[in-house]
This record gives C-alpha cells, structure tokens and sequence, in this order.
C-alpha cells in the first residue's frame, strides 16, 4: 500500500469497535440517520469510525422508517441528537428513478419525472433549512448512477441527467457557506471512487440497502469525518531542491531548477501553486534546506518563481540535520510537533527527522513518481483543509514574525525594559460579548489551542451553541491590535455567572498574543464589567497547557487543583500593569 492510500474497515473491524469502545465510554453522541433506504451496514461503519475518532464518548446511531426520507429528517427535531446525517439517492426523488420500480417504464415519463424531482427538490432544501436551526446537519448527495432509462449514449447529454445534474448544484449553492450544514463533494467522490463499484443489485434487492460495502465503509468514513470536526494542521515546513523544484540548486545554480511542464518537472510547479494557497489561507510555510542561503536567496529572486520569499518563515537553510532546522523552527512559530507537517524528497531525511519528532506528519515528495501527485497534493488539502477563512487566517503568518522580531527579541535582551515595550505599542483590544454561537473564528480558537488553554476541552458545534444558549451565560471574544498590526481575534472566555460568580468552562489565548497581558485585561475588564466577587475557572492539566499554568501561579493558584478561585481583590494586588484601549463592539 502506498502512503498515499488510506485503509478503510472491513465490516466485522467495524463491529469489533463498536463493541469494544462501547464498554469504556460513559459519554454519550446521538447522530440521527435519515434516509429513503434501509442503512444497515452504513450505520455501522460510521458508528465505527465515529467511535474510533472519539474513544471518550459512546457514539449511538438512530435511524427512521424505511421509504421515508423526509418525515425521517423531522425526527432529530424531536429528540436531543447532536447530529443529523442526511442521505440522499435519485430514488428519494422520484421512485422511477430505482432499482425497485422497474414496471411501466416509458419515454413519455421523462418530463413528469423531471418536474417531480424539481418539487422534492424544494421540499429538501425546506426540509435542511429547518432542521439546520436546530442541529448541525451533514448532507450526501446521491452517489449513485441511475440506471440507464433511455436511447441516448451515456457519453452524451440527456435531459434528465443535464436537469438531475442542475439541481443537485442548486443544494450545493444554497448550502455552501451555511455554518451548520456540510456537504459532500459529489465531484470529489467521483474522483476517488469508481460509480461501477458503488453499487450491489443482491443487496438492495434482499434488503433494501443498496450499497457495496468496501463503499459503504468508504462513505462512513467520510460521514464520521465531517461530524467529528478534524482540526486542520497548522504548519508546513518544505524541503527545497527536488521537492519544491526539479535539480540540486548547488550543483545546477538557480538557472538550473525547475517547475515547468517543458523539464518534465510540473508536479514540481502544481505543489508550489497549492503551496501559495495554504500560506494565503493562513498556513504557516517554513523552508529547510540543506544549502547555502545566497544560492537560495538568488532562486528565490527568479520572476518566473510561483511560491514567493515573502510567503516563507522562517527560512533554515545551512549544513546541518534537518531535525535542528524543524526544531527552531516549530520554537519560532511556538506550535506543537503534531499540528506540523514536514515534506522532502528524501526517506533518509524524513527518517531523521521522525526520530527526533515522532509526532511531526512527514510525507514523502514524489519526486520519482510524478504520476502520484494529485494523490499527494490532495493529501495536504485533507491535513490542511478548511471550510471558511477568517481575518485572522489572512494575517497569522505576519503577526507571528512581528510577535518574533519584537516580543522574543525583547524577551532575551535583558537591555530592553519590557514596561517601555508594551506601553509604547498603542495596543487596542476589541471586545464581543454577543452572537458568540455564530463566531467562527470564536469557535475555531477553542478547538485549535493547546498552550493558553485552561482545560484542552474541545466542542462540537453542537455542544458550543448549546452553552452559548445556556442560562447564565457569560462569553467574551477580544481582538487585538497595535501599531505594528492587528492579530484579529486572539481570546475566547466561556462561562456561567450567577450572583457575583463566573463560572469558566473555556479560557484559551493564541501564542500569537503572549506577552502582551491580554488575559490580565480580560479579567480585570470581566471583575469591573459584571461587577463579579471571584470567577473560578475549571482547570486541567494537559501536556501543552504550561502557558496558562504559569499564568495563574501569578496569583499563587495551584496548577494541582481541578477548582482555580481568584478573587476579586487578590487579582487587583498581584495584576501588573496594563497599557490596553478598549473598545466595545457590541
């Protein structure tokens, strides 16, 4: 198996994880399945690779009455499910369309089976919009072919198929960019997986369930993908010659590299042009390379260069391991080994590497197959992958070479009086207190930081707008800038106040933000705010949260118990000076 192939369950592999994690777990995840089919072995995949993902909790499955998709989506509406899984095929649309209804077929029912799925196409869209106020949803459209229903050759157009096709992009565009629906790719899918082996005549035949189940197992993995809510990497870090481009720079000179179609070295290009997109995107690109830095300062300069110097931080370029240039270069960005993917051309340098970084996701350039590149490319896409960009995506890379050539500069200059440092950056914090639900940036910051975070607790979305609404609720967003730039948002603050007491559920910072005592105005702005006697925090300890442990043993807080309480007049006594505006904005 190639690296680049993923391995999916078998179905007895997915039947012994249900019933072995079943057994550990005392959480519950309630999904509801709706569908016009019997969903048998689809269940269960998903339930398994829903459960493996998500070992802490016990992942149950529900589904509705068979040849009842839309009466089925109106059940979670009903019932406290966290998820509804929405399954379509051509047959939900009109029951001509199946392997069912093979009697008193003709020609002359094109038109009338056109205007039928034109209806039920109104009523799903009616049907997801309502359902999404009330829990997230994930959609599939129809996977399926449909069976051949008249003269014309399936290399050309048809009516049916040409107004199946439109349709299906009506959902796609309606839904795009909803916050609480996802859909499946129907273009994606069609990519990695033949419409020949999708479907299995016995099966919908003796049980109305019409799938094969290598991909049965195949679309169960995706489902539990989506719901889970997988967070993307943070940061890449590339090699240089033979991955970034074609010839060994010191052998060749910059003349000599190449990316082009007319050297045989395109995949060379296409990484570089997915590359420029993740760094716009708000991926972090570092480059290690063992060379000499005026080679690489000149091959950097060509005009006809895709990805561009000004995209790359930092550059670790010199004759040392590539282990040491990984290591100053995750301590620059400040993220962890796991949130990093690191790629070169050589197993040798990959190997080293992972000795010292067993966490680190290293991937193979496939300089010797180029063929393998699109299946490459797509594999940084799943790592990296997000639905929507925020502000804050846009500007990540540039605040953190501020935050380094500024605050870490500062940090180790002793001639440097940090008190003058932050006093003369006319910093500005942005406070939001409302429609925190809906903030995706909000929600992104709780689920992606490890350092500044009180408890490492992560929340589906359905469970963050559940608390959102909860009564008592108290949150606060803020956003920072200074004379230097914004950093956009940077803090998430969750809990629940009542009588002079905040209750802190969630309590995380960017690293983007340290140094600057943002979470000391945070507070002092929460005691002065809602007029608070103590706010108490639930605290765990977790591998990577040293950051806010230091933060509170500031107040003489013990990091060792689960109930941090800082009281209002101890937190004025022991806070050190701040230099924030504050604005206000809701």
């Amino acid at each position: 198996m190639s690296m680049y192939e993923e391995k999916h369950l078998t179905l007895l592999e997915a039947l012994e994880i249900i019933k072995r994690r079943k057994a550990k777990s005392t959480i519950e995840f309630p999904v509801f399945f709706a569908s016009g089919f019997t969903p048998l072995h689809l269940l269960s995949f998903t339930q398994a690779y829903l459960q493996a993902s998500s070992p802490e909790e016990t992942i149950i499955i529900k589904s509705g009455l068979f040849n009842d998709l839309f009466g089925n989506i109106e059940i979670p509406k009903k019932d406290k499910f966290r998820h509804l899984l929405i399954v379509v095929e051509w047959p939900d649309m009109d029951p001509r369309l199946g392997f069912r209804s093979n009697s008193g077929w003709s020609l002359s029912m094109v038109e009338d089976v056109i205007e039928t799925i034109e209806k039920r196409t109104l009523m799903l869209l009616n049907a997801i919009r309502n359902a999404s106020t009330e829990i997230p949803v994930t959609l599939c459209l129809p996977t399926l072919p449909v069976f051949p229903l008249s003269y014309t050759p399936p290399y050309l157009l048809n009516p049916l198929h040409q107004k199946m096709d439109v349709l299906t992009i009506r959902i796609q565009e309606e839904f795009m960019f909803h916050p609480r629906v996802q859909i499946i790719d129907p273009y994606w899918l069609d990519l990695h997986y033949s419409q020949y082996d999708r479907f299995n005549t016995e099966s919908e035949a003796a049980f109305g369930f019409p799938y094969s189940l290598p991909f049965a197992s195949f679309l169960g993995s995706l489902f539990a993908e989506t719901i889970s809510y997988p967070t993307p990497k943070k940061g890449l870090i590339t090699d240089l010659d033979g991955t970034l481009w074609s010839g060994i720079l010191g052998d060749v000179g910059e003349g000599g590299i190449h990316w082009d179609l007319n050297h045989h070295a395109m995949h060379h290009g296409l990484y570089q042009k997915l590359l420029l997109s993740l760094a716009e995107t708000g991926t972090l690109i570092a480059a290690a390379s063992k060379n000499d830095m005026p080679n690489v300062e000149k091959a950097f300069h060509r005009p006809d260069l895709i990805f561009t110097e000004d995209k790359v931080f930092p550059f670790q370029v010199h004759w040392n391991p590539k282990s040491y240039s990984v290591g100053d270069i995750l301590r620059t960005w400040n993220i962890g080994e796991d949130s990093v993917v690191f790629v070169d051309d050589s197993p040798l340098e990959l190997e080293e590497v992972k000795n010292h970084f067993p966490k680190l996701t290293c991937l193979r350039f496939p300089k010797e197959d180029a063929q393998q590149i699109l299946r490459f490319l797509n594999l940084l896409r799943v790592l990296f992958g997000k639905r929507q960009i925020t502000a804050e995506d846009k500007i990540r890379s540039q605040s953190i070479r501020v935050s380094r050539e500024v605050f870490q500069t500062a940090e180790s200059d002793t001639s440097v009086d940090q008190e003058s440092l932050l006093s003369s950056l006319q910093s500005m914090l942005e406070i939001y207190t409302r429609g925190l639900e809906d903030d995706t940036r909000a929600f992104e910051l709780v689920n992606k930081t490890n350092q500044f975070n009180l408890n490492g607790e992560r929340f589906s979305q359905s469970a963050w707008e559940g608390l959102c609404k909860s009564p008592g609720f108290s949150g606060i967003v803020i956003a920072y800038k200074d004379k230097f730039g914004p950093l956009g948002k940077i803090l998430v603050l969750l809990g629940v106040e009542e009588r002079g007491i905040l209750d802190v559920r969630s309590f995380v910072m960017s690293c983007r933000a340290f140094s600057r005592r943002v979470e000391h105005q945070c507070l002092q702005w929460l005691f002065e705010n809602y007029g608070l006697r103590e706010i108490r925090f639930h605290f765990r300890p977790t591998e990577k949260n040293g950051p806010i442990q230091t933060f509170f043993k500031e107040y003489d807080l013990n990091p060792e118990d689960s109930m941090l309480v800082l009281k209002r007049e101890e937190f004025k006594k022991k806070t050190p000076k701040l230099y924030h505006s504050i604005e206000v904005k809701n």
